[in-house]
């Protein structure tokens, strides 16, 4: 045998055994591989039966027995609002599946024989009332329904309370149903009519019949040949309309009277309401500052992809920091990728990633040079470019290696300027590349973002992968990965975070925990940002809230000294017949004119700032609906909370002290 031969022959068993290392390198990695998914899944299913269990567990636990019979009245759900409700406002009740906090009340077991209701009468009309008169009942709550019960008893009274426009002490009746109905429940508000005798020697005339004279009530009843004067213990009937109507012409003299206050000490006011001017527009503009800046990251996340998953390779230019990586992990690899896909049934398309940055180009770049990114023709749709000129390249010019690449915004406008670059070429170090398409413009940041390495996406230079290997080097491709990103398309069914850890399993496995890889979930960034934005919100919220909270307290001390200043005019309406209530409202409509007007300057005052610090420190800064409603009606609430204080202060001075103060 010729040496030529022997020479063969040694390199084709050399050959063959390199192959026959590479398949057995191939069978470790695919059984590790298997092995951790196969963990996984044991993992899953055992705390998929723990969790089983315990909800089992938890719906034994549900049932409650009452210890009587009875009709069930569920209770109102006031967490279906969000914990947001107001007096007179309708809530459902608690319905199957609802999230209830502990210790509340879900619902009361009422013995039917037992319901009762309660009313409270004037004395006049308690010596009226007797035990066992029939009473028509008609609640609130259940119009055109009528329900009927008896009278059980009338006894005990109420202290007047001085808000009170009733004068006379108040009786309780009890009332007992007739019958029960499984829609009554404690609380509910009725009309109550208590049929008594006829009434004799009663005569009903209009309220416009009734003169004062001497103190007492008259009517004038005509008798031949003139009308004479007749006294009457009158009763006076009142619809709920005109009451209604009297109220509210009640409260027009005390909003001009406290206009009137305000613009008479202007300087006063206006250092009254600074502020609640400083606290409203601090809100207004912190929460303007949040929000964009909240809108910038998450726009930015969400164009990495909810749906992708990106590897990362930790590399380094170092070269004894890259020999001790070496000594037990390859690096980011092709075969990385490629088990991956394989094993992983999720993943519905992908790419590996060759990046480098040229140290020279031709036309030279009027910025920082672009970066080169080798990619598979499936990136586009991946990170979800869009064309703005041109075309990207194809799968028959990735596996021929072809010099064509794509532009980003910024990379075409340093480049080329305002020419038409399609056709134009494009050197990288050593290599031409014809320019065949233009990628619109994204969003990029300068800084770090939720855990993602800061880039010029729009500067950047994308080229087939079999282009970036075999066409483009660099001073440090002796130090880098084979691959240096792997983009994974995830079906939308799959649950990210398993993903992830089956990849991560995949790669620690491969890699022998070496730590050179990151993976990157823009789904769980994306979540853990808005858990971080809703704290964020409250702290700025608590911090702003600190201004408002002092000028609450500027209210309450101008309130103050504004009630001795007005001690005689206090007096002098109490001795004409102002009631106490008359008085706190004129004082609380005071404070609450001075919130309003200091919120409504605030929120003008938040959006220039919020304006002004867009324009000077270039933030992206966006004032929302929900800011102005939550700074307004803050400002309202602490006008309306520290004005009580002063203004019940004012109701309780003594009217004959009051009217000799000086």
């Amino acid at each position: 045998m010729s040496t030529i031969d022997a020479r063969k022959n040694q390199l084709a068993l050399e050959g063959a055994q390199r192959v026959l290392a590479e398949l057995e390198q191939d069978v470790k990695s695919r059984t590790a591989s298997n092995q951790a998914t196969i963990s996984l899944a044991e993992e899953k299913r055992n705390k998929a039966n723990l969790a089983m269990e315990q909800a089992q567990g938890n719906i034994d636990k549900m049932r409650v027995i009452a210890p009587m019979d009875g009709l069930v009245a569920l209770e109102k759900n006031e967490g279906s609002t969000g914990g947001f409700f107001f007096s007179g406002m309708s809530l459902p009740e608690y319905r199957e599946g609802d999230q209830v906090e502990p210790g509340r009340t879900v619902g009361q077991v009422i013995d039917p024989n037992g319901m009762e209701l309660v009313a409270k009468v004037g004395e006049l009309e308690r010596n009226r009332i007797k035990e066992g008169q029939s009473v028509d009942i008609q609640l609130d709550a259940l119009p055109g329904t009528m329900f009927h019960g008896t009278v059980k008893n009338v006894a005990g009274n109420n202290a007047r309370r001085f808000w009170d426009d009733d004068t006379t002490t108040k009786f309780e009746v009890s009332v007992t149903l007739a019958s029960a109905d499984p829609r009554m429940r404690p609380g509910l508000t009725a009309h109550v009519s208590i049929n008594s005798d006829p009434r004799k020697n009663v005569l009903y005339v209009p309220r416009q019949a009734l003169f004062l004279k001497d103190n007492k009530r008259v009517v004038y009843v005509r008798s031949a040949p003139r009308a004479g004067r007749h006294s009457v213990m009158a009763t006076i009937a009142s619809t709920p309309s005109l009451r209604a109507l009297r109220g509210y012409q009640q409260w027009l003299p005390d909003l001009q009277l406290g206009w009137q206050n305000l613009l008479l000490h202007r300087l006063r006011s206006l250092l009254t309401m600074l502020g609640m001017i400083f606290g409203v527009a601090a809100v207004v503009s912190m929460l303007s500052i949040g929000a964009g800046a909240r809108q910038k990251v998450m726009a930015m996340i969400e164009q990495m992809g909810v749906h992708n998953l990106i590897v990362e390779a930790k590399e380094t230019t170092e070269w004894q920091a890259h020999q001790k990586v070496r000594k037990i992990s390859q690096g980011l690899t092709f075969q990385d990728y490629r088990v991956i896909r394989d094993d992983v049934a999720d993943v519905i398309a992908g790419t590996p990633r060759k990046r480098m940055t040229p140290s020279k180009t031709l036309p030279k770049s009027q910025l920082d040079p672009p970066t080169i990114y080798g990619v598979d023709p499936v990136y586009m749709n991946i990170a979800g470019l869009h064309i703005l000129q041109g075309r990207f390249f194809t799968d028959n010019e990735q596996t021929g290696a072809a010099p064509v690449c794509v532009l980003g915004a910024a990379a075409r406008s340093s480049l080329f300027g305002s020419a038409d670059p399609i056709g134009q070429y494009v050197k990288a170090n050593e290599t031409w590349f014809r320019v065949i398409g233009v990628v619109s413009p994204q969003l990029s940041s300068q800084t770090e973002v939720a855990g993602v390495p800061s880039q010029d996406v729009n500067n950047i230079m994308y080229v087939p992968l079999n282009s970036a290997i075999l066409r483009l080097e660099d001073n440090y491709s002796d130090v880098r990965d084979e691959i240096d990103g792997i983009y994974l398309n995830i079906r939308e069914s799959a649950d990210m975070s398993s993903v992830a850890q089956v990849v991560r399993a995949i790669l620690d496995s491969s890699h022998h925990s070496a730590g050179d890889f990151s993976v990157i979930v823009p789904a769980e960034l994306l979540a853990e940002q808005r858990r971080t934005e809703r704290l964020f919100n409250a702290v700025m919220v608590a911090i702003a809230s600190i201004s408002l909270l002092v000028g609450g307290i500027g209210i309450m001390n101008i309130m103050l000294a504004s009630i001795l200043e007005r001690t005689r005019e206090i007096g002098v309406r109490r001795a004409v017949g102002a009631r106490q209530r008359d008085i706190i409202r004129q004082f609380v409509v005071e404070a609450v004119l001075i919130s309003f007007m200091g919120g409504s300057f605030g929120i003008a005052f938040g959006f220039i700032m919020s304006r002004l610090i867009a324009w000077l420190a270039g933030w992206s800064t966006i004032v929302t609906a929900s800011s102005i409603l939550l700074a307004f009606l803050v400002s309202i609430t602490v006008g309306l909370v520290f004005g009580i204080y002063p203004a019940v202060k004012a109701a309780r001075l003594d009217p004959v002290e009051a009217i000799r103060y000086e």
